[in-house]
């Protein structure tokens, strides 16, 4: 097995061993998947880690094989059942079964619940232990093996709390894409070769089974057409999720795993917009937000929270947090210059890649995405502070133009195609844009020629926009050239 995982880690740089790899892949999986099945319990080494790489980087393979559905998922979720939740095997298996479920989409439904309820249990243990240093006085012979024996435990906590709760929003995030399948409106169901549409086909007979089945009614219950944010609450009570969010959101600043919190966090406003329920939770999670986003020193987690206060406004309305935008935007806007990170108090921040490639950075990428969010929140309370919009429109558009061309830009320098975008990157750019239109389209008397026209630019540059937002670029497009 792990002669198996070399050969795989390396299929990419070599294209002779990759169609080697490709042709012999499913038998050798089935192999491994024999010895991890008979042999699991007898040995003491990780037998899970020499499969991830395969499944990880060949779910489609397989899947044509009849292998991840039919033996591997059973098999995981067997062993995951079985796994303490300090037990480090438990990453590989979240790894595993996240690409699964990326690959079978909907026809992962029928495990989704009793496989959530089950990663919220290890969450919340997970969550409760302490990652700090718990050494006592002991004898001097014996201090650097605790010491040592100690940072493997923080870590191997931390590196646990981590997997489990990016497992749980990437199931998040999954519940938002299978009911697009449902509905028809498949982000990646695309024109292609006879292989791929036979393989949709059978993908959408599946999906059609499952529909019919009881389970699937009980699930559905109430459940509209069109809504798919609103799925994650038919296969699963909110309770439980929102507490361990909560648990989550409470770590030290300095955790590692905070990150992975406040994307949870962030992913479940996402998917759960306009659903009144859940308002009080919401509005905890957005002070929380507010509260430490210059205090975190940690770029990702800055990151994070940052598109978190974006989601969960759009998810709180008007209503709820109208009063707050003006505030909100402030904020927000200093982070969209990559700049800010290089002076003063940011002088830890370090000009890594990210930062260096400036639109194309996560801490700007987020702030763009978020300012567009709340502004479209309520586009006639951003009117009553003079000047709000104006402040930072030409640069919310000036990043926008240069991110869509460095993308354009990358894609064609590697691949002589068109930028790839996921349906979780449409869909937030979408968001943004949305918003910041509707803002526009009602502050147009109070703009000046030129942040019309970098507005305008950035219109020019978004791909392939969604015919909503064609007629939302249209009606602003018209306010731009009037304003020449």
């Amino acid at each position: 097995n792990m002669a198996v995982a070399s050969m795989l880690r390396n299929m990419d740089d070599d294209d002779d061993l990759k169609k080697l790899g490709e042709k012999f892949l499913p038998e050798v999986v089935s192999k491994a998947i024999f010895s991890i099945d008979r042999y699991a319990n007898a040995v003491e080494t990780d037998v899970f880690a020499p499969l991830s790489t395969a499944i990880e980087e060949h779910a489609s393979i397989l899947d044509e094989a009849g292998i991840l559905e039919a033996r591997l998922l059973p098999l995981t979720i067997e062993r995951m059942n079985t796994l303490d939740s300090e037990d480090s095997e438990l990453d590989e298996t979240f790894d595993i079964l996240g690409a699964m479920m990326k690959q079978l989409k909907s026809r992962f439904l029928p495990h989704a619940k009793p496989l959530m309820l089950r990663t919220i249990q290890i969450t919340k243990e997970l969550l409760a232990k302490n990652t700090q240093p718990r050494l006592e006085s002991r004898d001097e012979d014996s201090d650097e093996d605790r010491e040592e024996e100690e940072e493997d435990r923080i870590e191997k906590i931390s590196m646990l709390q981590k997997g489990s709760l990016g497992f749980l929003g990437a199931m998040v995030d999954w519940s938002a894409q299978v009911t697009r399948q449902i509905n028809g409106d498949d982000d990646g169901k695309r024109k292609g070769d006879s292989k791929k549409s036979q393989k949709m086909g059978a993908t959408e007979i599946a999906t059609k089974e499952f529909l019919e089945s009881d389970d699937a009614k009980k699930i559905l219950s109430g459940y509209k057409k069109g809504q798919h944010q609103q799925l994650l609450w038919f296969l699963i009570d909110s309770g439980p999720i929102f507490r361990v969010a909560r648990q989550g959101m409470s770590l030290r600043l300095d955790s590692e795993a905070l990150e992975y919190a406040l994307s949870l966090v962030g992913d479940i406003a996402r998917c759960c917009f306009e659903i009144d329920t859940f308002e009080e939770e919401l509005k905890m999670f957005l002070n929380m937000a507010v509260d430490m986003v210059e205090l975190l020193e940690d770029k990702r987690s800055r990151t994070n929270s940052i598109w978190m206060i974006g989601m969960v406004a759009r998810a709180m309305g008007k209503t709820s947090i109208g009063e707050k935008i003006p505030s909100l935007i402030r904020l927000l806007k200093p982070f969209l210059n990559p700049k800010f990170f290089n002076s003063g108090k940011e002088k830890r921040f370090d000009k890594d890649k990210d930062l260096e490639k400036g639109a194309s950075s996560s801490i700007p990428n987020n702030a763009a995405i978020a300012l567009g969010c709340v502004a479209g929140v309520a586009p006639d309370v951003v009117s009553l502070s003079e000047g709000l919009l104006a402040s930072f429109l030409k640069e919310w558009s000036d990043h926008w133009s240069t991110h869509f061309k460095l993308r354009a830009a990358e894609s064609d320098g590697k691949t002589k195609k068109k930028a790839r975008y996921t349906g979780t990157e449409r869909e937030e750019c979408a968001l943004s844009f949305s918003g910041m239109c509707n803002t526009v389209l009602l502050h147009k008397n109070n703009l000046s020629s030129d942040c019309l026209a970098r507005f305008a630019d950035a219109m020019r540059n978004f791909p392939e926009p969604t015919e909503e937002l064609k007629k939302l670029f249209d009606k602003c497009k018209a306010v731009c050239n009037d304003k020449d």
